[in-house]
């Protein structure tokens, strides 16, 4: 110990995962090169040391003065003893409890000022604290054997000491770190017993659920004891009676199930074999052996060779497609063609089909009708949300509650080898999983040159399903991986337009639905108008989906109405009464110009719920030669603006508009319904048409839609949708369409009745537009071929002067001359 003027400074030594208390005996092994320096120093039983605990476990070079708590304790050393050349072992008696100050030393080890601290009690501890704390101690040494029976005598001598009596009680318990400096740090002794006890609390609460545990281990150990006890006594009793053993009966079953089935190929047969010959060794208690019993199951009941007779007659193939799909012919005839290459042609590979196209556009009814038609098992498995490998290709078989994976359970289901199998929304399916890629998983489903092999991890047998017809359906081609696209056949679906939805309402939707409420046809119609009124007002898609959700609650609540109202024999749905049904109309058509106005083209746009009407006006005003546009427009739409704006400033001569009005007016061209998005280069020739009617004060035919994507030189692009869009100008009452030339071939696909009341006007550049738009257009020849027919007209009039008047008018030119030169 070392005295100095500001008070005592003691050497310190650093406690990492033990604590001494005040008045308590301990032990701790010393083998740190700072310790060591300090019991090297201080080898008197006089001398005093500080027993510090650090903040942090640390090694002793990384020790700081910061790094110890703030209460420590003061000791003398009783007992040394020399375990081995650098491992001392040292009996310490705590003396009272110190502040630890300021640091004057730290090596060849740690010396710091403390200082003493006052325990102070303010209030007097009930007896009953005591006795409750006591009470507690009892129950702990009942629970825990390794406890000492002195530990209550101790507590009952030490009643009178509320300081020893806390601190001798945690010494010997078997308390955290963390919950032994709480102690030692709690100054107040009622605050210190106040922890004390809940320290007891909290191990006695530990106690119980350990002691809960143990007790349902040591049943389920015994339970599986008396199992396999009772067991074996059942098998000696089955011997005695001459019976066979139900595990016996069992195996000899699945062998004669794989040595009986004809389906079977040999090199499964061996596998099964093989799992059958395990499953004897296995105890019947064992959760591997009803894994394993699962197992040998599920691959019995696999289709190895199960193969359906494909109908034969082509003829009744088509009447089946054409009976239970309606849609365009060149769908219908492709999967004809696909289906005869596959009936002639058993050899090539055919390609997967993928279906594209918006939903309710009949892609799942085309493929359930294929299964029809050829008689076929249908099998759907839905790929949305798939995020897991093993969801398709199965679990491992030694994960607990393995499953095989979806393709493999749907087999077994159907149990066919060549089923045709719908995978819908494949571009919904998550891209990647923790551990594959799952894209490349379905790859090894669909493509036919690897599943005639296909392994699934929990069968892990090779199973040949080539021979099975796999059609993909999607609604967007960008988020499917090249991988998978580029082994697929596209077939393209487009959305229905209106007259096509009636049909099919009539035909194949209002029939199912009626039937499946248990109505007739007497006591539910529809008329055709109510039919439109719903397409038009109530869903506005480009399937079929939410018509039929629309119809669904219709003939719920004409069934209700036919079950409460008795004189109600039948139920008509018409224009007049829908709303009734379905209530206020949820969507309103947007209205077109009726009179030809500046600045003012009806466009026609294709969106997700099918084709429409989009109005673009604008206007022009003094300025300086700016374009403004709003809307809310994508970057495609906004570069067609541009590159309309200069095409029409390149032809200012031709539009007869003055060149300096492009620098003193700015023109601002407006698409309503601002709320929603748009975008696409279908808009730049009426973009470009509303922009020349600005510029050259010329009215737009409000008879005339226009649809076109245009180039920087004025030429006229084909668009998608064309189908759509034409449907969509029938609808608003617009009969005339100006159209890109390239999309002539797409006009053919349309209904006859509408054909018949449409004029097509089918162009190359933007100068043919402006002819068919803009009222009271001629064109303005510019360039060289006008100036050659300025001087032709010239000649021309002056052929047409008296031959006299041109001698007189030569003579009197040469005069002129004459006396320039004189």
């Amino acid at each position: 110990m070392r005295k100095s003027a500001g008070g005592k400074a003691y050497p310190v030594l650093p406690l990492r995962t033990t604590l001494i208390y005040p008045k308590c005996i301990g032990t701790i092994q010393i083998n740190r090169r700072r310790s060591l320096n300090l019991l090297l120093d201080n080898k008197e039983s006089s001398d005093e040391f500080i027993l510090a605990l650090l903040k942090r476990p640390s090694s002793d070079d990384d020790s700081r003065p910061d790094s110890f708590c703030d209460i420590v304790v003061a000791a003398r050393i009783i007992q040394e003893t020399k375990l081995s050349s650098d491992i001392i072992s040292v009996t310490f008696e705590g003396l009272h409890r110190m502040r630890l100050g300021r640091f004057v030393m730290e090596e060849p080890y740690f010396v710091a000022y403390a200082d003493d601290v006052d325990e102070s009690c303010d209030v007097k501890i009930p007896r009953q604290a005591f006795i409750e704390i006591i009470k507690s101690l009892k129950e702990i040494t009942l629970q825990d054997h390794s406890y000492s029976p002195e530990l209550l005598n101790i507590a009952e001598k030490s009643i009178n000491d509320p300081s020893y009596f806390s601190d001798s009680i945690a010494s010997h318990l078997h308390l955290p770190l963390l919950t032994r400096q709480r102690i030692l740090e709690s100054l107040d002794v009622a605050e210190r017993l106040t922890v004390l006890k809940q320290a007891i609390d909290d191990e006695l609460k530990q106690n119980e659920i350990q002691s809960e545990l143990d007790s349902k281990v040591s049943q389920s150990i015994q339970r599986n004891k008396r199992e396999i006890y009772l067991r074996e006594q059942l098998k000696q009793i089955y011997k005695e009676l001459g019976e066979d053993d139900p595990n016996e009966r069992l195996i000899k079953h699945l062998k004669d199930q794989v040595t009986g089935s004809a389906h079977i190929p040999t090199y499964v047969k061996d596998r099964l074999n093989l799992e059958i010959e395990r499953l004897k060794l296995l105890s019947v208690a064992s959760a591997e052996y009803g894994a394993t019993k699962n197992y040998i199951e599920l691959v019995l009941e696999l289709p190895w060779s199960k193969y359906t007779q494909d109908e034969a007659n082509l003829k009744k193939i088509e009447e089946t497609i054409d009976r239970e799909y309606y849609g365009p012919r060149r769908i219908k005839d492709r999967i004809l063609e696909y289906l005869v290459i596959r009936k002639l042609t058993a050899e090539i590979r055919s390609p997967i089909l993928c279906l594209a196209g918006p939903p309710g556009t009949g892609k799942s009814s085309l493929a359930a009708a294929i299964a029809q038609a050829l008689g076929r098992k249908l099998i759907n498995i839905n790929a949305a949300g798939l995020s897991i490998v093993e969801e398709l290709k199965g679990d491992m078989r030694n994960f607990p509650g393995a499953v095989p994976g979806r393709i493999m359970r749907a087999l077994a289901e159907k149990q066919s080898a060549n089923p045709v199998v719908v995978i819908d929304d494949l571009d919904k399916m998550s891209m990647y999983s923790s551990n594959m890629s799952l894209p490349l998983a379905m790859l090894e489903v669909l493509d036919p040159k690897q599943n005639k092999s296909y392994i699934d991890t929990y069968v892990g047998i090779p199973f040949d399903f080539s021979k099975a017809i796999f059609i993909t359906t999607v609604e967007s081609l960008d988020e499917v991986p090249p991988p998978l696209t580029e082994r697929m056949e596209v077939i393209e679906f487009t959305g229905y337009i209106d007259s096509e939805k009636i049909e099919i309402g009539q035909k194949f939707i209002i029939p199912k639905i009626r039937k499946a409420h248990k109505l007739t046809e007497k006591q539910l119609t529809f008329t055709v108008g109510a039919l439109r009124k719903i397409i038009r007002n109530y869903t506005l898609e480009s399937g079929l989906i939410n018509f039929k959700r629309e119809i669904e609650l219709i003939c719920r609540k004409a069934s209700r109405m036919l079950a409460t109202q008795k004189n109600k024999k039948n139920v008509k749905i018409t224009e007049r009464n829908l709303e009734s049904f379905l209530g206020p109309q949820i969507y309103i058509p947007e209205l077109v110009e009726t009179s030809s106005e500046i600045g003012i083209a009806n466009g026609l746009a294709w969106t997700g719920s099918g084709g429409d009407i989009m109005l673009i006006e604008g206007i022009k005003m003094r300025g300086g030669g700016n374009v403004i546009y709003t809307g809310s427009l994508g970057d495609v739409m906004k570069e067609s603006i541009q590159a309309s704006h200069s095409y029409v400033r390149a032809k200012a001569d031709m539009l007869g508009i003055d060149y300096d009005d492009f620098v003193n007016y700015d023109i601002h061209i407006h698409f309503p319904s601002g709320a929603i998005p748009k975008d696409g280069p279908s808009a730049g020739v009426t973009i470009s048409t509303v922009i020349a009617s600005l510029m050259s004060d010329r009215p737009i035919a409000s008879d005339t839609a226009l649809t076109g994507e245009v180039s920087l030189r004025g030429k006229v692009l084909q668009v998608s949708g064309v189908k759509e869009k034409i449907a969509a100008a029938h609808r608003a009452g617009i009969f005339k369409v100006i159209l890109p030339r390239d999309n002539q071939k797409d006009i053919k696909e349309m209904p006859p009745q509408i054909l018949e009341d449409m004029e097509f006007i089918f162009v190359e550049s933007l100068d043919e537009v402006f002819a068919h738009a803009l009222l009271d257009f001629e064109p303005q020849e510019t360039g060289l071929e006008a100036m050659l027919k300025q001087e032709i007209e010239k000649l021309k009039n002056e052929d047409n002067k008296p031959r006299r008047e041109r001698m007189v008018a030569k003579r009197k030119k040469k005069k002129d001359n004459r006396r320039r030169k004189k």
